[in-house]
């Protein structure tokens, strides 16, 4: 298995907020599911949508039919893969009829839907510090945030499919932050970035500060994938801790904290859960004001107490005359 890391130092940190049915996945099947980027696609249609013309160099008229001819099977999968085809006989016909433009703009079109279908991935946050968005959005209640470092993404990987299907060849991730672009600048994009689009995304989703693990499926996974494909993991190496929703009353949490706790001693794994302090409120910086509602405090139960009758000797509402 080969783990390659890009602008990424191993020591810097990383979340995933999820919903419990998830973390229990991980747990219990030691697995994390690894969604298609055309799965992605459902909530953001330019998951692996930016065209980047100067990707297609090659000039010569049979090698651009032969690399189109390659591609047609990313097409929709019913209708091209069947060699007797009409459409695919057509399709071919079509090839043949482009020239050496046409055939490159319909290469780096399908090779756009290639890597949709092809390319899987898992979304991590990344940032020192908790996020409320990626609270709210991902894991408001009944969810958790795992904690992780960039080392430990590439470590616990190992390069393998919970689900039977093996790769027979070492296993290839790529973990990298996400590039943030619009439209117009994409001219200006570094050169690493032109040959993997699927890390590329519309600056309208920037405050996700997305690191990807991504995997390009072999062929016998892509054809028996439909939506991704679940990939083994160790999650005593995947995990630094596991930080309970801050949106939850306590009792909630009380119960989560405690099946957590049931899964990892099942499987003997030593992970801390915590209380996320997303939501404390600030300290006091004036301790006598703290003394003074401290005594505030006190002083209320005791005339609450007074006047429910429960010191048993006056139920007076008023000072005696």
């Amino acid at each position: 298995m080969n783990v390659k890391t890009i602008e990424l130092k191993k020591s810097i940190l990383v979340r995933r907020f999820i919903d419990l049915p998830k973390l229990f996945d991980l747990l219990i099947w030691e697995r994390v599911f690894f969604p298609k980027i055309e799965t992605l696609s459902q909530s953001d249609p330019f998951e692996s949508g930016f065209i980047i013309g100067r990707r297609c160099t090659e000039k010569r008229l049979n090698k651009l039919r032969g690399q189109a001819q390659n591609l047609v099977r990313y097409l929709p999968y019913s209708k091209f893969q069947c060699s007797e085809s009409e459409l695919r006989v057509e399709c071919f016909g079509l090839i043949d009829r482009l020239t050496v433009s046409g055939l490159r703009k319909w290469i780096l079109d399908l090779e756009v839907r290639k890597f949709r279908q092809r390319v899987v991935c898992s979304c991590w946050h990344l940032g020192e510090d908790e996020s409320d968005a990626m609270w709210k959005v991902y894991a408001n209640q009944l969810g958790v945030a795992l904690v992780s470092s960039v080392g430990r993404l590439a470590t616990s990987l190992k390069g393998s499919y919970s689900d039977g299907i093996y790769s027979y060849d070492p296993q290839d991730y790529l973990i990298a932050p996400v590039h943030y672009v619009n439209e117009g600048n994409l001219s200006r994009l570094p050169e690493f970035y032109k040959e993997h689009p699927w890390l590329l995304k519309r600056k309208a989703f920037q405050h996700e500060r997305e690191v990807r693990i991504s995997h390009e499926l072999p062929e016998i996974a892509w054809a028996m994938s439909a939506t991704g494909k679940p990939i083994n993991v160790s999650p005593s190496k995947l995990i630094r801790e596991i930080v309970l929703s801050p949106f939850n009353p306590p009792w909630v949490n009380n119960s989560i904290s405690s099946a957590i706790s049931m899964i990892l001693n099942s499987k003997n794994l030593k992970i801390p859960i915590r209380l996320s302090e997303h939501m404390r409120g600030p300290k006091t910086p004036n301790p006598g004001l703290f003394l003074l509602e401290a005594q505030k405090c006190s002083w209320n139960s005791r005339g609450k107490a007074k006047m429910e009758g429960v010191d048993g000797k006056s139920q007076a509402q008023g000072p005696t005359p």
